[in-house]
């Protein structure tokens, strides 16, 4: 983009519009933080509140293996996930494996789809009103969308859309945006102000994306706590049962 700031002779505006999308960027990366907090505090309540039982029919010892037997393998997974995604930032081929298993997780897969989506319009619109030709801007909003598996199934049509193929027509190829995104564009192509179309997609993705995110952090906690309460009572239930197992044979 700055590049195409240079080209254009709008590298201050594009710098500006730079600035504002990593500040809002930080801004939802923050909050995101801030939202997963309670989640990772109910998965630890999951973990040490269901082996407590343990600590009554053995001995603190074993309680604090059977607790750590959970819990490095979490601890493992996590910060594996985070060196994989360090090396893929100067790794496609990783990053496009990364994208593309997490784009099938059904309970993160439409948030992600709708982030790469409003990322990709809104850096196409910043393109397109920089004066790239619809063809290099299209490449490189890809690119800039955050998700490789996303990515290389939008660049495949750059070419199309340099030899006449409408944005429109190449976005409706690609089968990943819905219906409305898909008019929206078209009709920014039919009136001459694809720009503003594809800036109001854009929005309408992200702040969507948004919702879809504090929905899932709300649901979140309730279903952990409900797997809890279903842990707890089950090992209670075990505990009592023993008991009376025991008393009857004594009797």
């Amino acid at each position: 983009m700055i590049k195409a700031g240079e080209i254009s002779g709008n590298l201050e505006k594009t710098v500006s519009t730079l600035a504002s999308r990593f500040e809002a960027e930080h801004e939802r990366a923050n909050a995101m933080r801030a939202q997963l907090a309670y989640p990772i505090l109910m998965i630890h309540a999951a973990v040490l509140i269901p082996a407590m039982p343990i600590m009554v029919t053995s001995c603190p010892s074993a309680y604090v293996f059977t607790v750590c037997m959970i819990l490095l393998p979490l601890y493992l997974a996590f910060f594996l996930l985070l060196a994989l995604s360090r090396i893929s930032r100067v790794s496609s081929e990783l990053a496009y494996v990364l994208s593309a298993v997490a784009n099938c997780v059904p309970v993160w897969r439409g948030v992600r789809r709708l982030e790469a989506q409003g990322r990709f319009l809104e850096c196409l619109a910043q393109l397109i009103e920089a004066g790239m030709l619809a063809g290099q801007s299209l490449e490189i909003a890809a690119s800039a969308c955050g998700n490789e598996a996303y990515a290389r199934s939008w660049k495949r049509f750059s070419d199309d859309i340099s030899n006449g193929l409408k944005i429109s027509q190449a976005l409706q190829n690609s089968k990943t945006f819905s219906a409305q995104v898909y008019s929206m564009i078209a009709a920014g192509e039919e009136s001459g102000n694809i720009v503003s179309m594809a800036s109001k997609a854009a929005d309408y993705l992200l702040d969507e994306a948004v919702q879809q995110r504090k929905r899932l952090m709300a649901v979140m906690p309730v279903v952990l706590l409900l797997l809890i309460g279903i842990v707890v009572a089950y090992q209670v239930i075990s505990i009592f049962g023993g008991y009376s197992c025991s008393l009857r044979g004594m009797m």
